[in-house]
């Protein structure tokens, strides 16, 4: 029984994706996440009569606390802007990162998840390579791999996620199940390849950022043997990779400045309570516009594009919630930092 829970969210997380991808024809988003949700929901009733049944208690920690006064001043933000943006399919999809949320914080056998997301880690590599091979078509009219997603972007992400859990998971001896060499190296190989045809940046430095990190007990002993040295090779190799991704696809990297260029004047317009939640999408455009009647000899002319998001989750809790959801998310990642570095270490 309180295997069920777990089960519930692994298969979830491994299907989202491919349904996400595959099935526009049989559901519409909207309905997809709609079935997304009352899976969660299932699956929450099923934890609760097991934890329920081992009286199992739970500690309210800061960050339940700063997630609920985050979903407090997203209400609040609908009810006091102007515009809302919002929509049914929107509150479904925060309803289910809630469910999310609510699940991994209690259920059992967490290792479980983990394996899912990289056998579904797996399962995107072996369809981006199908992509590649030309075997199958990809989601999106300009390039030829993203996997299920709808960009290469996404997919590049997804599967940097997925190797870095694999990396863990095999550098923790604890596992109940553990990792042959073989299986290790055949999973990584496919997974790295895969982020390699993604050919996102964003992705790499993901990967470089989840790798310091994972190594940050050998990094912090070098840096305290080699103190001078150790800072400046860091520091010059962080400048380095700068440089070459954005010399890798220079029009790209400049398209991505006019984006940020453009969200500060959103975030200046309306700092304090932003533009409304969702407002991005549509008032990116209009801002861009504005910002070219000011500039008309930018050279950020030739990037131009109408955009869904700034590249940046930061701004864009900034542009549409303002200051006040910009701090709490400030906070909330703060608190959940601090939480992974003090277990790390403990």
């Amino acid at each position: 029984m309180h295997y069920i829970p777990t089960t519930i969210v692994s298969i979830i997380l491994i299907s989202i994706p491919l349904l996400w991808g595959t099935l526009n024809g049989v559901f519409i988003k909207q309905e997809l996440v709609l079935i997304v949700l009352i899976s969660f929901g299932v699956a929450i009733c099923c934890n609760c009569l097991v934890q329920y049944k081992r009286e199992r208690t739970y500690t309210i920690t800061w960050g339940d606390v700063s997630i609920a006064v985050f979903l407090l001043a997203i209400i609040l933000n609908l009810l006091l802007t102007n515009e809302s943006y919002s929509n049914i399919f929107l509150i479904y999809q925060w309803a289910s990162l809630l469910f999310v949320y609510t699940l991994l914080r209690s259920i059992d056998h967490k290792e479980v998840v983990l394996y899912a997301i990289v056998l579904s880690g797996i399962i995107q590599g072996m369809i981006a390579i199908s992509q590649w091979m030309g075997l199958i078509e990809s989601n999106h009219h300009v390039f030829g791999i993203t996997g299920t997603f709808g960009n290469p972007g996404q997919l590049g992400g997804y599967q940097s996620i997925a190797l870095l859990i694999l990396l863990c998971m095999f550098a923790d001896g604890s596992q109940k199940v553990k990792l042959t060499r073989v299986m290790f190296a055949g999973a990584s190989s496919l997974i790295l390849f895969s982020i390699y045809l993604a050919d996102s940046r964003a992705s790499v430095v993901a990967l470089i950022i989840g790798l310091i990190f994972f190594y940050s007990a050998p990094i912090k002993k070098l840096v305290k043997k080699h103190s001078i040295t150790s800072i400046l090779t860091i520091s010059l190799f962080i400048a380095s990779i700068g440089v070459v991704l954005f010399q890798y696809r220079e029009g790209s990297a400049n398209a991505r400045l006019l984006v940020w260029r453009v969200s500060s004047d959103m975030i200046c317009d309306k700092p304090v309570l932003g533009h409304g939640v969702a407002a991005f999408k549509k008032e990116y455009i209009l801002y861009q516009a504005k910002y070219f009647e000011q500039h008309p000899s930018s050279d950020f002319a030739k990037v131009a594009d109408n955009v869904a998001y700034p590249y940046n989750e930061f701004l864009h809790v900034f542009i549409e919630q303002g200051l006040v959801g910009g701090i709490i998310v400030i906070i909330l990642f703060t608190i959940y930092l601090i939480s992974l570095v003090s277990t790390k270490n403990g």
